[in-house]
C-alpha cells in the first residue's frame, strides 16, 4: 500500500519538473533514478478510473474547477510522461488507463483550457477521440485581423471584472492563461502538421512576446516557446539569406541588417534615435525572420482600477523630549539627526492587502522597500511565520526590499503583515517609496501605494548645512509631509491625507489605527477607503481537518494536528512549535 500523499505536494509541479529535466537531459546531465522516481510517484497516485488527484492545492485560479480540473490535469500529466518516455510496463499501463479517462472525459472538457489541453494529449496517445475532441476546440477559436488564439471566456466579449482596465480604457487583451491554452492549441496543429492552421496562432503568440522574448509567467513561457520552436521545426525549408533594410520616416534613421547561414542564431539589434516615428521595412531574399520593435515609455498613473485594495502605515518612534544641553554638546542643538543618534531607532511598518474583485486572487506576491539606511528585522519576520493565521508562505530579503509570498489573498477581509525594520546608518530626507503588491500568475493583476516618513520626523531633514553641502546640489525641497501633485504616486487616492507617522491613508487616521501590542493576528476593523465602510482582518481561522497525528506543543498541550496547533499559537498571539512527546507527558 502506497504511503499516504503529503498535502504539500503538487501534480502540476511533478509533472512540470518532470517535463523539464526530460528536455534538459539532451544538453546536462540528468539522473535517470530522478526521472523514474518522479514517474514512479505519479503513477502510485493513479485512481481507478484513469485520472489523476489534483494532490495540493492549484493557486492559478484560471486552470482551477470541479471536474473541468481532473480531465485537464490528467491531460497534462499525460502529456508530461509521454514527452518523457515511458520505460516501464507499469507506466505503459498508467498511460493506457489515463487514455480511457480522457477518452470518456473529452466531452466534459467544455472550457477552452480543458479543450486545449485534452486534445493535446489526445492527439500524442493517437486516439480515435483527438479529431472530435479538435472539432470543438476549434469550434472555441477566435480569429480575427489574421491571427487565432482561445480566449477564456470563449468568446470575443470581454468580462470586465476578468480583466483589468487602463487609464485610456484599453482592456487589457490577454492573461497567461490565454497564452498558454493557445500554445497547446499550436503544439496540436504542429503534431498534425499543420502549417497552414498553425500560421495564424503561431502570428497571435509572436504578438504577446514581452521585450525580453518571454511572456507574462514561466508556465506560460515554457510551453509557449516549446510550441513556437516545434512550428519553426516544422516549417523550416532550408537554409536563410535575407537583406533586411529599415529607414524611419523621421529621415534621422538607416539600418541594414543581413541574415544568412553563420548568423542565424544571433539576435541582431539597433536603436531608434527619435520618437515618434514612422517605418519603412524591405526584405529582399529567402528565408524567414521575425522583427520586433520594443518602445519603453511611463505613464504617471498605468492603472486605473487597481486590482487590489492596499494600505499602508508607517510608525515611529516618538522624539525624546529635549534637555538643557551642557555647554561641551551645544553642538548637537544644530544636529538635526541628533534624534537618530540618541536612541536605537527603529520603525514599525504595517501593510495591509485585499483583493477586489470576487473571491480570492491566485498566489499573490507583497514587496515592501525599506527606507535609505534601515534593514528589516529578521526576528519580526519569523514571527509573522509562526503565527499562521493567514496565507502567507514565506518571505525573502532581496537587499532593502520584502518579498511577501500569500497562497492567495481573500476579498472578504484584509490581509495584513507587520514587521519592524532597524537603522543602520543616520540618514537624512529620505524619498517616498512605493509598496506594490501582484498577483504571481497575471502580473497586471496589481496595485501599488507610496509611504514615507512623516515631515516632523528626523529622517525628513538635512543632515548638514552651509558650505560642506555645497558639492551636493540639491533640487528644490518637496518634503515628505508638502501635498505632491496628482498623479505623481499611482493608484493613490484623492481625498486621502497623510498619517501622523507618515504614508497615506483615508480620511481618519483612527480607521487604520492599531492598538498597542497589536499582532497581526489580531482581529479588528481597518479603513477600506475605496468602498466607505470597514473590512475586518484576516482571523486565525483554519480549515483543519478531523485527521492528522496529535502533536505536542511546546506550551505542554497535546494538539489534534499540527494544524490546530498552528491555530492556537495565532489565537494565542504565542510562539508554539512541535516539541518531543516527553515534553507532554503527565
Amino acid at each position: 500500500m502506497a504511503p499516504p500523499v503529503p498535502a504539500s505536494s503538487y501534480f502540476r509541479l511533478t509533472a512540470f519538473v518532470l517535463k523539464s529535466f526530460a528536455q534538459a537531459r539532451s544538453f546536462i546531465f540528468i539522473d535517470p533514478q530522478e526521472l523514474a522516481a518522479a514517474k514512479g510517484w505519479i503513477v502510485r497516485q493513479q485512481r481507478v478510473d484513469g485520472s489523476f488527484p489534483a494532490v495540493g492545492r492549484i493557486l492559478n485560479k484560471d486552470i482551477q474547477g470541479g471536474i473541468h480540473g481532473t480531465v485537464p490535469l490528467t491531460a497534462y500529466v499525460v502529456a508530461a510522461l509521454l514527452e518523457t518516455g515511458t520505460a516501464s510496463e507499469e507506466e505503459r499501463s498508467a498511460i493506457a488507463r489515463a487514455r480511457h479517462f480522457l477518452e470518456s472525459s473529452a466531452p466534459l472538457a467544455v472550457d477552452p483550457y480543458s479543450s486545449a489541453l485534452t486534445t493535446y494529449a489526445l492527439t500524442l496517445l493517437r486516439s480515435l477521440a483527438a479529431p472530435a475532441a479538435l472539432r470543438k476546440l476549434r469550434s472555441l477559436a477566435i480569429t480575427q485581423d489574421g491571427v487565432t488564439h482561445w480566449s477564456l471566456t470563449g468568446s470575443r466579449d470581454v468580462d470586465k471584472d476578468a480583466f483589468l482596465s487602463f487609464s485610456d480604457g484599453v482592456s487589457r487583451s490577454v492573461v497567461s492563461a490565454e497564452v498558454e491554452m493557445t500554445a497547446y492549441a499550436l503544439l496540436t496543429y504542429t503534431l498534425l502538421g499543420d502549417v497552414a492552421t498553425a500560421l495564424p496562432v503561431v502570428k497571435w503568440l509572436s504578438q504577446q512576446r514581452n521585450a525580453l522574448g518571454g511572456f507574462s509567467s514561466t508556465q506560460d513561457t515554457c510551453v509557449a516557446l516549446q510550441a513556437l520552436a516545434e512550428y519553426a521545426t516544422l516549417s523550416y525549408a532550408g537554409g536563410i539569406n535575407l537583406t533586411v533594410s529599415l529607414a524611419s520616416t523621421n529621415l534621422d534613421y538607416q539600418e541594414t541588417f543581413e541574415l544568412h547561414r553563420a548568423n542565424q542564431k544571433v539576435l541582431q539589434t539597433a536603436a531608434i534615435p527619435s520618437l515618434p516615428t514612422g517605418l519603412f521595412v524591405s526584405a529582399k531574399g529567402e528565408g524567414c525572420c521575425l522583427m520586433q520593435i520594443d518602445v519603453t515609455y511611463h505613464v504617471p498613473d498605468p492603472v486605473a482600477k487597481p486590482a487590489f485594495q492596499l494600505l499602508v502605515s508607517l510608525q515611529e518612534p516618538e522624539a525624546e523630549p529635549r534637555r538643557t544641553p551642557a555647554p561641551a554638546s551645544s553642538a548637537d542643538d544644530d544636529d538635526p539627526a541628533a534624534d537618530q543618534h540618541h536612541q536605537e531607532y527603529q520603525v514599525t511598518l504595517e501593510v495591509c492587502t485585499r483583493w477586489l474583485h470576487a473571491g480570492s486572487s491566485n498566489m499573490a506576491v507583497l514587496e515592501v522597500p525599506l527606507l535609505s539606511g534601515f534593514r528589516v528585522d529578521i526576528e519580526s519576520l519569523e514571527q509573522l511565520l509562526f503565527d499562521k493565521h493567514f496565507t502567507l508562505k514565506r518571505y525573502e530579503v532581496a537587499g532593502r526590499r520584502v518579498l511577501f509570498y500569500f497562497d492567495e489573498i481573500p476579498s472578504r477581509c484584509l490581509t495584513c503583515v507587520r514587521f519592524r525594520a532597524l537603522r543602520e546608518h543616520v540618514v537624512g530626507r529620505t524619498s517616498a517609496l512605493p509598496v506594490s503588491v501582484y498577483d504571481y500568475y497575471e502580473p497586471a493583476f496589481e496595485a501599488t501605494r507610496f509611504y514615507n516618513v512623516s515631515a516632523r520626523s528626523p529622517l525628513a531633514q538635512e543632515l548638514c548645512a552651509g558650505p560642506a553641502c555645497n558639492e551636493v546640489e540639491r533640487a528644490p525641497a518637496q518634503g515628505p509631509g508638502r501635498p505632491c501633485p496628482q498623479g505623481l504616486f499611482p493608484h493613490s487616492r484623492p481625498g486621502g491625507r497623510r498619517r501622523p507617522g507618515g504614508g497615506w491613508g483615508p480620511e481618519d487616521p483612527a480607521d487604520f489605527a492599531s492598538p498597542p501590542g497589536w499582532s497581526p493576528g489580531a482581529r479588528g476593523p481597518a479603513a477600506a477607503p475605496e468602498e466607505g465602510a470597514k473590512i475586518a482582518r484576516c482571523g486565525c481561522a483554519r480549515y483543519c481537518s478531523a485527521g492528522g497525528d496529535p502533536v505536542c506543543g511546546s506550551d505542554g498541550v497535546v494538539y489534534t494536528s499540527a494544524c490546530h496547533l498552528q491555530e492556537a499559537a495565532c489565537l494565542g498571539r504565542a510562539r508554539l512549535e512541535p516539541a518531543p512527546p516527553s515534553h507532554c507527558a503527565l
